[in-house]
């Protein structure tokens, strides 16, 4: 064994161990959010009745996006908080996904590149939430990023081998996640690219791309159509606006990842035009954005939807990182490329250190023993989130909904009872009306929240009301 594969397999295995380290670390310890509570019904759901058996929106979208369901399902077990075995399947997905993009990132563009691109993954806040959260997130990456890293060693080495990886990853991941059929898209506008370059293709790789992943894709939209045709988040609230979503597509991948991307763009029109695979990373960033711009205008999106196929983000990033590394390197400055390295790998270190002090989630689990311990039996609860109370609480409680200052006046003069107000919100805080009203009607029992070194924030607030309204 030569010296080269002893420290790729050394590397392989720091990587994993800490990947697996920082994806496993409190994986049971966060409350579940609204979504990992829908995930439980959706599965039960998927595993309990007839395939195409459906009533509602959690029969139809587990049966339309079925992978990850099954995958998450396979680690359920009783030994364990059902925090923890909820979100087993997303994490090992997030833990294997680092060594493995270590390997074909450093044979797609060197070791520097893969080491930096991997570990860059290890520090990010965006991506150990996902491998930390019950949904279908973490293993979507998983496979986009293989199959986008199989494109282009595809291209690269005129392998059919790593074509017919690419398009079975590629059909799986939109299995998976409904946006991560775009990864198909985005391998098609990079075959486009090809040819308007006139640079020959093989069709033995081409082949084997294109079949299974016409077969999977094509089974995809079947599903989706039939099980979700009929438009599953209509008249959903919680969508972004344009500029609503870049931001958060910034915050959430990281200021610094994508600075530096858009430096990656500008080095790799200037100075590797020629580089093939690099421009269509260049073709997949622009993409991936102008999409996901129409998309607000056509459904209820976010920029979770988006992190499946976030991987060109973070491979832009490196780029430009590397080309100034080898440049450094290159006039006998080493010291300052490696300064250079660990200046870029440090620079998520504190909103990763804000992600684990709350899980990003609310603790709703805090919420609920408080309401334990001093509501009675003949009093009411209002929450902005019943649905998050309900499941950490051991007693029966009434329990009721509201979504605006209105509707909680209402219902405070149709119940002649005493009432507890428990609202939760984020960095944006509650509407100056509802926190006037309840700053003047009701006591504040207890404020939940912890400090971040970032300015996100997920707090939850109890009132007591002094009086019936």
């Amino acid at each position: 064994m030569s010296v080269r594969q002893k420290v790729y397999i050394l590397l392989f295995i720091l990587l994993t161990v800490s990947s697996f380290s920082t994806r496993f670390w409190r994986l049971g310890f966060w409350s579940f959010s609204g979504d990992e509570l829908a995930t439980k019904v959706e599965m039960k759901s998927l595993l309990s009745k007839s395939f195409f058996e459906y009533k509602n929106i959690y029969d139809a979208l587990p049966r339309a996006v079925p992978l990850g369901y099954l995958w998450n399902s396979l680690f359920i077990t009783r030994k364990y908080s059902e925090e923890f075995t909820y979100r087993l399947g997303p994490a090992i997905a997030g833990t294997l996904a680092v060594p493995i993009i270590f390997l074909m990132a450093s044979r797609l563009s060197g070791i520097t590149f893969g080491l930096l691109l991997s570990l860059s993954l290890i520090v990010s806040r965006w991506h150990i939430l996902f491998a930390q959260y019950s949904r279908f997130y973490s293993l979507a990456f998983l496979l986009c990023s293989i199959s986008l890293l199989s494109f282009c060693l595809a291209f690269k080495e005129d392998s059919w081998k790593w074509g017919l990886l690419a398009g079975i990853t590629a059909g799986l991941s939109s299995l998976t996640h409904t946006v991560s059929s775009l990864v198909f898209m985005l391998e098609m506008v990079g075959i486009t690219a090809v040819f308007v370059r006139k640079i020959n293709i093989k069709r033995k790789w081409l082949v084997a791309f294109l079949i299974p992943a016409f077969l999977l894709v094509g089974l995809e939209s079947f599903l989706f159509t039939y099980f979700c045709g009929f438009g599953w988040n209509k008249g959903a609230t919680w969508g972004y606006t344009p500029i609503h979503l870049l931001l958060g597509i910034a915050s959430d991948a990281g200021w610094p990842i994508m600075c530096f991307a858009f430096l990656g763009i500008i080095v790799t029109f200037f100075y590797n035009k020629r580089d093939m695979i690099k421009y269509i990373f260049v073709i997949w960033f622009f993409l991936i954005i102008i999409l996901s711009i129409i998309a607000t205008k056509l459904i209820v999106f976010r920029q979770d939807y988006i992190f499946p196929i976030s991987l060109p983000f973070y491979a832009l990033s490196v780029f430009a990182v590397c080309e100034i590394g080898n440049f450094l390197e290159s006039n006998k400055k080493t010291k300052i490329a490696m300064a250079l390295y660990l200046t870029f790998l440090s620079l998520p270190l504190p909103s990763l250190a804000s992600y684990y002090q709350d899980g990003q989630r609310f603790n709703w689990r805090q919420a609920a023993q408080i309401l334990e311990n001093n509501v009675t039996s003949t009093e009411i609860v209002y929450a902005t989130a019943p649905g998050n109370l309900k499941y950490y609480l051991k007693t029966d409680m009434k329990i009721l909904p509201f979504k605006s200052l209105n509707e909680l006046k209402q219902n405070c003069k149709i119940y002649n009872a005493r009432c507890w107000v428990v609202v939760n919100y984020g960095r944006s805080g509650l509407s100056n009306n509802l926190r006037k009203w309840l700053d003047i009607n009701g006591n504040r029992l207890a404020h939940i929240v912890k400090k971040r070194f970032d300015y996100y924030q997920f707090v939850i607030d109890i009132y007591f009301l002094k009086r019936n309204l």
